[in-house]
């Protein structure tokens, strides 16, 4: 391995990628055209990367999990290319572009750990506080649309659930990695209670879910007691205040407590009977476009609702081994760092949210501590 400032905690980051990065963040939520199309901050993030790579030196190819996700994006090009070709449908070129977008915000994010250690997850820390502390008074002053369930500054719901769980995701993680102060526990404190005010408004089932798994996962790994404790208060105060709101309560318990909810159902509305439907597909992959295709189902003509079927439908099980690789080395088989990611896994079982840039900023911080740990480990053996 070549030389890089991994250690180097002092380094400062320049001003200039300190307001682009802050920048593309707090752009990253606002959502002006259809879901699946291009925001503002995705317009504006390719010029600044390029301008990026074109000043510095990258760093990313030391980490391992990097070469597990190049091997997945090439070969997701090759299978969408190809359907592509065959059925000109410009849905799978869409793809191919998601994919190499968020791949460049991994890379980048990986790069920029590399290069100022802590000092980028302490900017990015304060970054994702101010980005779901903006959400929380957008939510607050602009009047909803006439359903109970907020969309922000979002398209729908759950997109607003999903990102309520991504940052208080990252910004736990984050928080836990260097030595926060004082303020930095009231403003976490600050966080959580805003994440949870975002998530029942957004009236998500996953989301919900997913936050009490984020708070077991957070109470089993840091050492923030008090945190820990005012984080489990919140979280009783959002049941009870769950079960006095008539529309939260119908949304989120009163689907479960029917007696004809049956999870096969759920799964099939969610697209996971295209897996046996369509077996023909499993092994190479049937692409990630031209859903019309599909005409078996609950969801025909739709693309599946859930990361993991899309991951094993659209690039079968040899695209689907290339992410699972990557996945254990983003964690190392190390159940520290693997857990942490299990929240905001659960979601996307019944929701397909890998689009989002923000999963791929905390796969690429979580890539790091681990490298972190390995290099520190690799020190202690050689004393």
């Amino acid at each position: 391995m070549s030389s890089s400032p991994v250690f180097n905690n002092k380094s400062k980051v320049y001003f200039g990628e300190v307001l682009c990065w802050l920048s593309y963040l707090l752009l990253k939520q606002f959502y002006l055209w259809d879901s699946g199309l291009p925001q503002l901050a995705d317009i504006f993030w390719p010029l600044f990367f390029m301008f990026h790579i074109l000043n510095k030196k990258f760093y990313f190819r030391q980490l391992d999990s990097t070469y597990w996700l190049t091997a997945f994006i090439i070969y997701a090009f090759v299978v969408d290319v190809a359907y592509y070709f065959f059925f000109k449908d410009t849905s799978f070129i869409m793809s191919i572009l998601y994919w190499i977008y968020n791949y460049t915000i991994f890379i980048f994010v990986i790069d920029m750990c590399l290069r100022y250690g802590k000092n980028f997850l302490r900017l990015t820390f304060y970054g994702f506080c101010l980005v779901i502390l903006l959400q929380f008074f957008i939510n607050l002053i602009v009047p909803n649309s006439g359903e109970f369930r907020n969309t922000g500054s979002f398209v729908n719901p759950n997109q607003l659930g999903y990102f309520a769980i991504l940052c208080t995701s990252i910004i736990l993680f984050t928080g836990d990695t260097f030595k926060p102060n004082k303020n930095d526990l009231f403003l976490i404190l600050g966080v959580l209670i805003c994440c949870l005010y975002l998530i029942n408004l957004s009236g998500s089932r996953a989301s919900i879910l997913a936050v009490f798994m984020l708070f077991f996962v957070y109470a089993i790994q840091s050492k923030q007691k008090i945190i820990i404790f005012l984080f489990g208060i919140c979280l009783i105060l959002m049941i009870i205040y769950g079960f006095i709101n008539d529309n939260i309560n119908k949304r989120l318990y009163g689907e479960f407590a029917k007696e004809t909810y049956k999870l096969s159902e759920e799964a099939s509305g969610r697209g996971y009977d295209r897996l046996y439907n369509y077996p023909e597909f499993l092994l190479l992959g049937a692409g990630q476009g031209a859903s019309d295709r599909f005409t078996k189902g609950d969801i025909t003509g739709l693309e599946i609702h859930s990361a993991p079927a899309t991951i094993v439908f659209s690039y079968g099980v040899i695209g689907s081994l290339f992410i699972l690789i990557f996945i254990l080395k983003v964690g190392l088989l190390q159940i520290k760092n693997l857990i942490w990611i299990c929240p905001v896994m659960f979601y996307n079982i019944t929701h397909n949210g890998i689009r989002q840039p923000f999963l791929w900023v905390f796969l690429s911080i979580i890539s790091y501590s681990t490298f972190l740990q390995m290099r520190c480990n690799e020190s202690n053996e050689t004393k």
